[in-house]
């Protein structure tokens, strides 16, 4: 492939993992390093430095998660980078607006998360 090397590093996402609330509370700053191109959260990890281990569903770390979102969206970043993120983004707008989801389609969406590039 002519121009391969060029053409790869214009290629290339910088993708930024966000595992706890400390990092949350910092996203607007974290989103704003030059050269980053979006934010993935990392649902279990953050669950877990919020005392809730393996509870990836805990109203807590959805609410934070869902904030998070909104907070990349006002820094001009996407907080993932497919359209399985934006069905999690819109899940996770609902449970914050106080509508319950099935909890198997939350964690599916949740755990999708762990999959993107």
């Amino acid at each position: 492939v002519k121009d391969y090397f060029k053409l790869a590093n214009e290629a290339v996402s910088v993708i930024l993992q966000i595992e706890s609330p400390e990092a949350m509370a910092r996203v607007e700053e974290i989103a704003s390093v030059p050269g980053v191109d979006s934010l993935f959260f990392g649902p279990g990890d953050l669950s877990g430095a919020m005392g809730h281990v393996g509870n990836l569903l805990h109203d807590d770390v959805v609410k934070l998660m869902a904030d998070g979102v909104k907070r990349c969206a006002r820094a001009n970043r996407q907080a993932r980078g497919s359209q399985r993120a934006r069905e999690m983004e819109n899940v996770l707008r609902k449970r914050a607006a106080g509508r319950r989801l099935p909890g198997r389609l939350l964690l599916a969406h949740m755990l999708a998360l762990r999959t993107l590039a």
